[in-house]
């Protein structure tokens, strides 16, 4: 189902091209697309209003996300078991390798300042500004989801100067913990504790708030 942001409330019933168990969806330049975990995947070009097939290689894709790299902009899909892919145009699609195997079965991705940064461990954050290096992270605590987030800061530290400038930022998130980090550059993270432990399901970015769901 798909929502117009100007009549909030109402959701439209709409037909993706084929049965699939669908495990994700995301937005970049400008298009939906749903991942099922396997080969068969759906476009929509114009706000989820109808969709057409997409076929990917061979894999388990579980989430997905879009970017900028030197003027061209790739879409980048992970898998299970340190599987990533990319492609410019949703046709042709080239494979990643990572520096480390892995065998975790929830990978995530996200965008940030020209930079394609992976979750492809629960404690490994991978990044790369080329898709092609990869640098890896250790993590000092094991994550299981990751989100993008900007919010407004206004440093009043300055007397003469409060404009407001908008900060991006990456939040990892530990299920059934109060544990948490957060990068903004996906090289470097602090870690920080939140005020309640709950079974958390994923965490989500609303502008310049953070959503976080749990399932108690």
């Amino acid at each position: 189902a798909y929502m117009n942001i100007n009549d909030i409330g109402t959701f439209n019933s709409v037909s993706l091209p084929s049965l699939q168990t669908w495990c994700s969806v995301f937005f970049a330049n400008q298009k939906f697309i749903a991942l099922s975990g396997g080969i068969n995947a759906a476009l929509s070009e114009d706000g989820g209003e109808t969709w057409s097939a997409l076929t990917l290689p061979t894999g388990a894709w579980k989430n997905g996300c879009g970017g900028f790299i030197n003027e061209t902009y790739y879409y980048v899909l992970v898998g299970t078991n340190g599987t990533a892919i990319y492609s410019s145009d949703l046709i042709n699609w080239e494979t990643i390798t990572f520096t480390s195997a892995s065998t975790y079965e929830s990978p995530k991705i996200v965008y940030i300042k020209n930079r394609f940064i992976f979750l492809y461990e629960q404690n490994i954050i991978a990044y790369t500004d080329d898709l092609i290096t990869f640098t890896d992270v250790s993590l000092t605590y094991s994550f299981d989801f990751m989100c993008f987030n900007n919010y407004i800061f206004s440093d009043s530290s300055y007397e003469y100067s409060t404009i407001p400038t908008v900060q991006e930022q990456i939040i990892l998130l530990k299920t059934s913990s109060t544990q948490y980090a957060k990068s903004f550059n996906g090289s470097s993270f602090s870690y920080s504790n939140l005020s309640v432990s709950k079974t958390w399901t994923n965490i989500i970015s609303a502008g310049s708030s953070l959503l976080l769901l749990s399932s108690n």
